[in-house]
């Protein structure tokens, strides 16, 4: 059965999980609906991506460090506002360096083409939608976070393994990005490839 009480009874539990969850929602739609709103002043949409990121990681950590349950703060809810933070920290510089050229998101841009005279209502939806499964992370950190058992435990290897892994994984599809135009564009292996 999964406890998540904090530490204390149920009740208190799922009215603090509600709690966390609908101040995650209201953050994150926020932090999107800024994002869409900068979009449509006509800036780079390339940004809306940075704001995702960092806007993650800004509501995920002060859920991880809540205050929720006896024992504050727990090794738990420190390790994993760390993890969150490098991984924000990782994906936003990433997808910054990428969105400071200045050039519209080619996702973004098709969606615009194809919805045509609705993209801005379309837009907006879809943006929310990416706040929701911000709150979906951000909600999973802090169960994760507040879990009140001292111990290392097998699930705490599992998250971090799989952490591990999305870790690199990105950082290997980073690399693969820069990689690939590259060899494409070099004459007799870029004809290779092409």
């Amino acid at each position: 059965m999964c406890n998540l009480s904090f530490g204390y009874d149920d009740d208190v539990g799922l009215a603090q999980l509600i709690l966390v969850t609908l101040c995650a929602l209201l953050a994150l739609a926020g932090v999107m609906g800024v994002a869409w709103r900068v979009q449509q002043l006509g800036h780079s949409s390339s940004w809306i991506d940075v704001s995702w990121s960092c806007g993650v990681g800004c509501v995920a950590v002060p859920a991880a460090l809540a205050p929720l349950g006896p024992n504050w703060p727990h090794w738990r809810q420190v390790a994993v506002a760390l993890l969150v933070s490098a991984w924000c920290i990782r994906l936003a510089a990433h997808i910054y360096h990428r969105a400071r050229r200045g050039s519209d998101d080619l996702r973004y841009r098709a969606l615009r083409e194809q919805w045509g005279a609705q993209a801005p209502r379309k837009m907006l939806l879809f943006l929310q939608s990416q706040a929701v499964v911000g709150v979906v992370l951000v909600v999973a950190a802090a169960l994760a976070a507040q879990n009140p058992d001292p111990a290392f435990r097998l699930q705490d290897l599992v998250g971090l393994s799989l952490l591990g892994a999305g870790v690199i994984g990105e950082t290997l599809a980073c690399g693969a990005g820069r990689v690939i135009p590259i060899i494409s564009s070099n004459g007799f292996l870029g004809s290779l490839i092409r």
